[in-house]
């Protein structure tokens, strides 16, 4: 989702058009379209994430809704630093959310940001017919030691 006017219609369309059946879908949004230099920037993220949070449809990642974005390595949200933003953004008074955006950086920066869950690639969408992989850190490990995994049905629920 980006910041055109008539694209909250269109993700509205999408969640009614899955109602009943077994269908998931998850907040992707374009930080390439969408202003990120001011803490109101994050408003209009953290109302669709809060709007959508407890739809049936909505895909939650180990009981979390998943949120992801197209960019955004470069947002700041009126903080110093972009992880700072974007933990105000996704971490602060707000749904549980699995932040796995595709930040376009190096993956060696990746286990250092303590905004994010996990991470998105989108060359990896385009590659691997929608598979998707999680890089999150290892059970009993410290932050920094990350694994990469493909998630199953089992840990991404409607839960």
């Amino acid at each position: 989702m980006g910041r055109n006017d008539w694209e909250p219609a269109r993700v509205a369309d999408a969640y009614k058009a899955c109602i009943g059946k077994k269908f998931k879908l998850f907040m992707m949004f374009d930080m390439a379209s969408m202003p990120c230099s001011s803490p109101e920037h994050g408003d209009p993220i953290r109302k669709m994430i809060t709007d959508y949070d407890g739809h049936s449809n909505q895909l939650k990642y180990q009981g979390k809704t998943l949120v992801s974005t197209f960019g955004g390595q470069f947002c700041t949200f009126g903080k110093s630093r972009m992880d700072e933003g974007w933990s105000q953004v996704m971490k602060t008074n707000l749904v549980d959310v699995h932040f796995c955006p595709a930040f376009f950086i190096s993956p060696p920066v990746l286990p250092s940001l303590k905004a994010i869950d996990g991470a998105f690639s989108v060359s990896l969408i385009t590659t691997h017919w929608l598979t998707t992989f999680s890089c999150h850190p290892s059970s009993g490990t410290q932050r920094g030691q990350w694994e990469i995994t493909t998630p199953t049905p089992s840990t991404m629920t409607n839960t």
